[in-house]
């Protein structure tokens, strides 16, 4: 790894609010019919007190993640939003950051970024990719995780790794 310093975690404030209260989220599984059903989903889990609002990510069946994020991001809610989750092999790190970083500020601060490695070999196959091992998943998770918080930092992140490569890449953080 090459540029500047990954930004530094500290716990954010609403992971640490959750430590002293239950918190109760809803998921979109599935396929909705249309935009307005997702709009609709949206204004009744705010109605229902619900804390957070979570979006599978796969782009081969209805509408797409980021996508439904952004959208519901751009209506304005007071749900936290989150990815559940998003495959660090369906797009490229400094992609996703871009994707996250856009959608967090169009919530006001209210992403939850969620990745994982995948394993649906059946959506891996319709998006022509290979399924790769556990162990090579693994790795692409802790090199996106690398690059998404780099290209996050205060100067361009230049990384190699065995997975994914950036050069010279900045993006304007998210709001939180």
């Amino acid at each position: 790894m090459v540029g500047s310093t990954p930004v530094p975690w500290t716990t954010h404030p609403w992971v640490a609010e959750g430590e002293r209260r239950i918190r109760f989220g809803l998921g979109i599984v599935g396929q909705r019919s249309s935009w307005s059903s997702y709009f609709d989903w949206v204004h009744r889990a705010e109605a229902l007190s619900f804390d957070s609002l979570w979006v599978q990510d796969h782009p081969m069946q209805g509408i797409d993640c980021w996508t439904a994020l952004a959208a519901i991001a751009a209506r304005g809610t007071s749900l936290r939003l989150g990815s559940l989750v998003s495959c660090v092999s369906y797009r490229n790190p400094a992609l996703l950051a871009r994707l996250a970083a856009d959608v967090d500020c169009l919530s006001e601060g209210k992403l939850v970024l969620g990745v994982g490695i995948g394993k649906n070999q059946g959506e891996f196959a319709k998006m022509g990719l290979s399924l790769p091992s556990i162990r090579d998943r693994q790795q692409a998770l802790a090199e996106t995780i690398d690059i998404v918080r780099g290209v996050w930092g205060d100067r361009p992140f230049t990384y190699e790794g065995e997975h994914f490569r950036v050069a010279d890449a900045s993006i304007r953080p998210p709001v939180q």
